[in-house]
């Protein structure tokens, strides 16, 4: 009912809107100067303040085709992974760019990897070196830590070569405090005071070089290194019912982090009908790891258990890019792609008991996963009637998957990817877009290695045997236009899922990711923006962003239908902004809410509840495009509320083993912002 009367408000606020502006034709274009009420100062700037546009960065898998965001530049996407499309557009100076174009449904012939709505940044041509983008972040953090953040980066101009350089000090740290209860049945029950804090620290570095008249083409180079190192410390005090003293169980973990890549492209314009682009990438990712888990009993007694690991993956691609427009209407594309990603895993795990240290087996812990795969597609876009295009494509990717060391296992598969979408203007303000697709889900090479859960106190298995996820996915969406600044989006979607991946029950004893069976998944979203100069706020304006979630899946424990693991049923988000004119001062909040999770294992099932968060935020324009900004994050420090129930045996069973209700409060985060450019 709260999420229903949430959805119905963001609709009345759309009732304030005007509906006279005149939307251009195709792209909605937003020129430069309809950001000056923010006071912008780089181009993510630009890019959160695009009316209905939600920044997207794209997936986290392996290859090129499928990781991209929908955000492009000058309209070609970065061929960069780890370097991310927000740290990216953080670097671009409001002042360069010339527009926006919202381009909704029909992308035509640009790189915009099956996204709906892509956002354009069109740049000014740049001479000499251009202003430069700085941000300093201080924040206060839950128990009193400081945390200190910055960013600088610059663009020269030789010639007809541009180069980019960027330098980012990495600083994050998180608190958590709580009691957890433990309800043994066969007693004693005992209470858990906890602290958990976690944090990162490092730096991370980049650079990009554009070069124009290359052999007739445009060549470009990028690179990024980052060094960091993420430590966790967690600390449990339990206190036995009628016990006068406490034990005490303390999880240590430190892992230092290395991450280099290094890509690029050329794209030449072979006739004016014909332009062809070669992408090429490389990246590698180092983490050492030691964990430690330490146990001292009420009566004095010590046992501890250790895990030193080193994990190193990486991946190299090389894709090919061909655009033909000389067929009438239509924007034809072909290609390929071609791509080897590894991962290799070594564990080596110890027990105390208090006499020494011994070292114990870890099952499928040390072991190397590669991959050679191939895709080779084509698609076309083209508009068989007045406001109306169809994009249609086929891909057809093939692996082969291999794994050594503790498991040795040789598999192959392959997969048609065909995807039809169809878009039609009916008004200028009006647009609906359909889209069927077959996904095909990427495989996370972790779950095929074993490792140490020190959380659990336990061994979480890897399979060998996991198949990617296969689906198809209809959706159908209503974008509806008023005036310049209000939109409302909603959209209905339907998945039919084959070979979901979960927790596979094995011989009733383990448990293990792997594929569960047949599922399928509604969902229901609505993005709303609406300006509230009509009810007397001048230049206010609130957005709504919500969805609604329905999972089926047959669950291989019961054998009964139940929901998906760790997918929420709703969640929204509310946002209230007005820039103050002439004062250069903006205010906001942001309300977020979100519904309970459920975890559903072997022997266990956990219920995480849902929570309402709040921020507020106030900025000041200075001198030149200096901003000040004030941010006060998680003001209602709402409880993190979990209840698991661990199982004697099967959860089918029912048998109870003990449960636990943990509450957790992160704390409000205080922080204030200096960005300008110099």
């Amino acid at each position: 009912m709260k999420l229903a009367a949430f959805f119905a408000a963001a609709l009345a606020c759309l009732a304030v809107s005007p509906a006279h502006a005149q939307p251009a034709e195709g792209a909605v274009v937003y020129e430069r100067a309809f950001y000056e009420r923010y006071g912008p100062v780089t181009a993510l700037d630009l890019i959160q303040r695009t009316p209905g546009f939600s920044l997207d960065e794209g997936a986290s898998v392996r290859g090129f085709a499928g990781a991209g965001g929908n955000v492009l530049i000058d309209g070609q996407r970065p061929s960069s992974k780890s370097d991310g499309l927000e740290d990216i557009l953080a670097r671009i100076p409001a002042a360069d760019v010339v527009r926006i174009e919202l381009i909704r449904g029909a992308t035509g012939d640009l790189d915009a990897a099956g996204q709906a709505v892509v956002a354009n940044v069109v740049l000014a041509a740049k001479s000499g070196r251009a202003p430069s983008p700085y941000r300093f972040k201080l924040e206060h953090e839950a128990g009193g830590a400081l945390s200190v953040e910055a960013d600088v980066s610059t663009t020269l101009t030789f010639g007809r070569a541009t180069l980019g350089l960027g330098l980012e000090r990495i600083d994050d740290r998180e608190r958590g405090t709580g009691v957890e209860r433990f309800d043994d049945p066969g007693g004693p029950d005992a209470r858990r005071d906890e602290v958990e804090v976690e944090w990162a620290d490092g730096w991370s570095g980049d650079a990009n070089l554009r070069v124009d008249d290359v052999l007739g083409g445009v060549f470009r180079l990028n690179g990024q290194l980052t060094v960091a190192e993420e430590r966790g410390f967690e600390r449990s005090l339990r206190f036995a019912d009628g016990a006068t003293r406490a034990e005490v169980v303390e999880r240590r973990s430190d892992q230092p982090v290395t991450e280099v890549e290094i890509g690029g492209d050329f794209e030449r314009e072979l006739t004016p009908a014909l332009s062809v682009k070669l992408i090429g990438l490389a990246n590698r990712d180092v983490e050492d790891s030691t964990s430690r888990l330490d146990r001292r009993r009420a009566d004095g007694a010590r046992s501890g258990r250790r895990s030193v690991s080193k994990e190193t993956d990486g991946e190299t691609i090389g894709r090919l890019e061909a655009d033909w427009r000389r067929w009438g209407g239509h924007a034809v594309r072909a290609g390929g792609e071609v791509a080897h990603t590894f991962i290799d895993s070594e564990v080596a795990e110890f027990e105390d008991d208090g006499s020494g240290e011994v070292e114990v087996d870890v099952p499928g812990a040390n072991t190397r996963v590669a991959e050679l795969r191939g895709e080779a597609f084509v698609s076309d876009s083209w508009s068989p009637a007045e406001r109306m295009t169809v994009d249609a494509t086929l891909a057809v990717e093939t692996s082969t998957i291999e794994q050594t060391g503790d498991v040795a296992n040789t598999r192959s598969f392959t997969f048609a990817k065909p995807s039809l979408a169809l878009t039609v203007a009916a008004t200028p303000e009006r647009q609906w877009r359909f889209r069927v697709s077959r996904e095909v889900g990427q495989l996370n090479f972790s779950d095929f290695v074993s490792s140490s859960n020190f959380a659990d106190e336990e061994v979480d298995l890897g399979n060998p045997e996991l198949e990617p996820q296969r689906s198809w996915l209809a959706r159908a969406t209503l974008e509806q236009r008023f005036g310049e600044v209000g939109v409302v989006e909603i959209g209905v979607s339907y998945e039919a899922i084959d070979n979901l991946e979960d927790l596979l029950p094995v011989g009733g004893i383990f448990e293990t990711p792997g594929n569960i069976g047949e599922a399928r998944a509604w969902g229901l979203e609505l993005l709303a923006v609406a300006p509230l100069d009509a009810v007397g706020i001048a230049n206010g304006q609130i957005s709504f962003d919500g969805r609604l979630l329905d999972t089926a899946v047959t669950d291989p424990v019961t054998g009964l239908d139940r929901e998906f693991s760790n997918e929420r049923p709703w969640r929204y988000e509310i946002e209230y902004r007005q820039d103050l004119a002439g004062s250069g001062i903006s205010y906001g909040a942001r309300i977020f809410g979100r519904d309970r999770e459920r975890f559903f294992g072997l022997d266990e099932f956990e219920e995480s509840e849902g929570r309402v968060d709040l921020d507020l935020f106030v900025e000041r324009r200075l001198a030149g495009d200096i901003k000040l900004r004030f941010e006060a994050d998680n003001l209602l420090d709402s409880t993190n509320r979990r209840d698991k129930t661990v199982f004697d045996g099967s959860r089918a069973d029912g048998v109870v083993r003990f449960r636990e209700s943990r509450e957790r409060r992160d704390g409000p985060r205080y922080a204030v912002v200096l960005t300008g450019t110099f």
